[in-house]
């Protein structure tokens, strides 16, 4: 086993620690908040019941984080804590591929870089737990290390790891597709065999355990249908979204695109003997997400989803470029210098910095202050919540990240997202009402945004009117929209039980 150099770890401190130590701090997000949300609701129904509740879809990320719901303080930071272990040890096992394809190339640690600090790019990654992608990374890059044994064995196991890789995002369904074409082209019938195997018995093992402690497999099934209800709901933003994602992407990342870019371009007008299959796979990698960019509501961070794969194809361009990148070598890094300290600039924005000084100087309790909490909409709504006491909270418009917040839950799975609540029930009032006079919540905070705002569905004024014909509501606190705040683009009628 090869020895961690200093200019792994040099890479691993810059492209991964140093960006997220510094955004660690920041307010809370939307997207982590709903990670967090499922923590805390498997960790409820695990501490009280000895099972997980039969509900949501796999979230096998949420139920890694679950155990962090218990400890005291900052939940946020915690978890984005144990993002950050995972980031590191993702970007190691990424370095050691991309050093595998580009031949040990002396500009392998620059290549990395670049890329790494675009994955891990505030924007990417919020205050640090913003996805998945990092877990579900981790073993399909140990996938791809693992197949260079080119054993029975060896294929198996990438089987395995693949598996895990699509169970923590379903999405990477679809690596796992080009994973089989790539072992069977390259290697034969019965190496993909032994891979498509591994990859089976992980999947029905893996969802079958889930399923007991869940009490069957229907409530499973039933989240993944119920899934399609809410991106057809949403269909509206899918193409907006997706060409401004892309937009930005090239924005903020060019450093990294255009390098790339004008390497592989480079070493293909140079005629330079390129692997044919390989070139195929990692090309194959590079377009692999555009479904899922193109097929749902799509942000700058699914964009990031490529950038490994380009990293993949640069390394092999110099692999195949040998003595001519070498000859180069010292301009390369001269200019990879310069453009790592251009995407620090880009990627890292000042005012979270600001945030996470002043996040560690009320150490221990680590925690925002008052005065740091009248700069979030987001807090000041958390603020308004606590003050009216009460056990269960609903939200709208994925505002999930109210739940670590304020360390309340719903009154039972489903009424998390009151918004997505009222797709489940067909955009039907009668039925909606129903089904929350059925099962009120305390608290209920109904989002809203500015008419330009774009948005998933939020449905609020027909939420407001389902509340109102209820009877059990009054309206106890209202969050005004202010863009000079963080997450001012959002505000929110506060309702308590009467």
């Amino acid at each position: 086993m090869k020895v961690i150099s200093k200019k792994i770890l040099l890479v691993l401190f810059v492209g991964v620690v140093l960006p997220r130590l510094c955004v660690i701090g920041s307010f809370p997000h939307m997207d982590e908040g709903y990670y967090i949300y499922y923590a805390q609701l498997f960790w409820n129904a695990i501490s009280t019941e000895g099972m997980l509740p039969d509900y949501g879809t796999l979230n096998l990320y949420s139920l890694l984080l679950s155990p962090l719901v218990a400890l005291p303080g900052n939940l946020f930071l915690w978890v984005r804590l144990f993002d950050l272990v995972v980031a590191v040890l993702m970007a190691a096992l990424f370095y050691r591929c991309v050093e595998r394809e580009s031949g040990e190339s002396s500009l392998t640690p620059f290549l990395c870089l670049l890329c790494l600090l675009c994955m891990n790019a505030a924007d990417c990654i919020d205050g640090g737990c913003k996805n998945s992608f990092f877990l579900a990374y981790l073993p399909l890059f140990g996938a791809l290390l693992l197949s260079d044994q080119k054993t029975t064995v060896a294929f198996f196991g990438a089987g395995v790891l693949t598996a895990l890789g699509v169970l923590v995002r379903e999405p990477f369904a679809i690596y796992a597709v080009v994973g089989v074409f790539a072992v069977f082209l390259g290697h034969g019938l019965k190496k993909a065999f032994w891979y498509c195997l591994g990859g089976i018995m992980t999947g029905i093992c893996v969802i079958g355990i889930v399923a007991c402690f869940r009490g069957g497999i229907a409530g499973l099934a039933a989240a993944y249908l119920r899934s399609g209800s809410i991106i057809g709901a949403e269909s509206g933003h899918v193409l907006t979204n997706a060409l401004r994602g892309g937009w930005r992407c090239f924005v903020d990342f060019w450093p990294f695109l255009v390098v790339s870019v004008a390497g592989i371009v480079w070493s293909f007008r140079s005629k330079v003997e390129l692997p044919r299959k390989k070139v195929y796979f990692w090309i194959a990698l590079i377009v692999a997400p555009l479904p899922e960019i193109f097929g749902k509501i799509s942000f700058l961070y699914h964009y990031s989803m490529m950038f490994p794969a380009i990293a993949g194809l640069d390394a092999l361009c110099l692999a195949a470029s040998g003595k001519k990148v070498e000859q180069k070598r010292h301009k390369g890094e001269q200019l990879s210098c310069v453009l790592v300290i251009v995407l620090l600039v880009i990627t890292v924005p000042s005012w979270e910095i600001v945030e996470t000084v002043k996040l560690y100087q009320t150490y221990p309790t680590l925690t925002w202050s008052k005065d740091e909490k009248e700069q979030s909409n987001t807090l000041i709504a958390a603020d308004h919540i606590l003050r009216l006491g009460g056990t269960s909270l609903s939200v709208s418009g994925f505002m999930h990240f109210l739940y670590p917040a304020t360390r309340k839950l719903p009154p039972k799975p489903g009424m998390d997202d009151l918004s997505r609540f009222f797709i489940f029930h067909a955009l039907n009032h009668a039925e909606t009402l129903s089904d929350l006079v059925k099962n009120s919540p305390d608290i209920v905070a109904i989002g809203y945004t500015s008419p330009f705002e774009n948005h998933v569905v939020m449905f609020t004024e027909d939420l407001r009117m389902i509340l109102d014909h209820s009877g059990l509501y009054t309206l106890a606190a209202y969050v005004p929209l202010d863009e000079t705040k963080d997450y001012g683009w959002i505000g929110c009628y506060i309702y308590r039980r009467k």
